[in-house]
């Protein structure tokens, strides 16, 4: 079956040297919710953009059910564009301070060329639909709280009625509480419209609580990519080793990367993590490890991923549950 969306060969350097986005390979199929995790600069808000094409790629493929999405011009990439929607990281400054709510989100409709009966019935919907009050409509941004300019933000984005989300950071700057009632409005939200999800975060906690297949980035390339469930229990990569075990309330060896992330300008030469790596050999700074099949649908770009899984200390996978959505004020998947 053809996926929803499927990107492949994605590279993006910029002008100033900075290599964003160096060859990543994802897909997303109907319905589902892929999360995107890694460090600051690792490459993932890059990533959305250069799929939505806010940002032109160098290289690549961005395919939307099959079509070439950047040999898209006029009316066709318009609308590509109502099917993609995206959701960023600071609502509140991509809303237009003049406009209410009821404005940003009509914008957004009128772009799409919807007539205006059906703008106000759907603008009905989704105030509805997000936990937002008809009273709500008449406010701007200033005048509403930092969860529900959230969700302002996430009824512009499902406006058209889009078959993908990409959402980034969409809860970073939000207190935990308020976290977990926008989480579960996005899991509510997904399900009942079956609209597929990108949901880009650098918090493992809250991308565990939401998606169903993880894409681990590190320095513009993935490096692993696995189910949810399956990374948190049998993460292969180091990289991916590193960052859950330094959730907090995690008992069992923390693992501790030394020295900062290489500069973009000067990507290491075969492996990206290598300079990082304590398992490193010299074969991995000589060859790019391929992103490849490990068995139950985890891809991982290591060549001694087998080796250095058996000697890394183990993770302890009841205190890693317990470090899962109660502690971290999340609650579990909605039934």
């Amino acid at each position: 079956m053809t996926p929803l969306l499927e990107v492949t060969g994605l590279h993006k350097t910029y002008d100033n040297g900075v290599r964003a986005v160096n060859g990543i390979d994802l897909h997303v199929d109907r319905g589902e919710t892929l999360g995107v995790v890694g460090e600051s600069g690792s490459g993932k808000s890059t990533a959305a953009r250069l799929i939505l094409r806010l940002t032109e790629p160098d290289a690549g493929a961005v395919r939307l059910e099959g079509e070439d999405v950047l040999a898209m011009r006029g009316r066709r990439l318009r609308e590509a564009r109502g099917r993609m929607q995206f959701v960023p990281q600071d609502p509140a400054s991509a809303l237009n301070p003049r406009m209410t709510v009821r404005q940003s989100i009509e914008f957004n409709l009128r772009a799409h060329r919807w007539p205006a009966p059906a703008r106000r019935e759907r603008i009905a919907e989704l105030l509805d639909a997000v936990g937002l009050g008809a009273e709500m409509s008449g406010r701007r941004p200033h005048e509403l709280s930092g969860g529900q300019v959230q969700r302002v933000a996430l009824a512009r984005a499902l406006a058209t009625r889009p078959d993908l989300v990409i959402c980034d950071e969409p809860v970073s700057g939000l207190d935990r509480s308020v976290q977990a009632q926008v989480l579960n409005l996005l899991v509510r939200l997904q399900r009942e419209l079956g609209v597929a999800m990108i949901f880009i975060s650098h918090d493992l906690t809250v991308v565990e609580h939401i998606a169903d297949r993880v894409a681990v980035m590190y320095l513009g390339t993935v490096v692993e990519e696995a189910s949810a469930e399956r990374l948190w229990h049998n993460a292969m990569h180091p990289y991916s080793r590193a960052l859950l075990s330094a959730i907090p309330g995690t008992s069992g060896a923390r693992i501790i990367l030394e020295g900062d992330p290489p500069s973009p300008r000067a990507v290491p030469s075969g492996c990206v993590f290598s300079s990082r790596c304590a398992y490193a050999i010299d074969e991995c700074r000589r060859a790019v490890p391929p992103l490849e099949d490990r068995g139950a649908h985890q891809r991982v770009a290591c060549i001694r991923a087998p080796i250095a899984w058996a000697e890394l200390s183990p993770l302890d996978p009841a205190s890693l549950n317990a470090s899962r959505g109660a502690s971290n004020g999340l609650t579990a998947h909605p039934a």
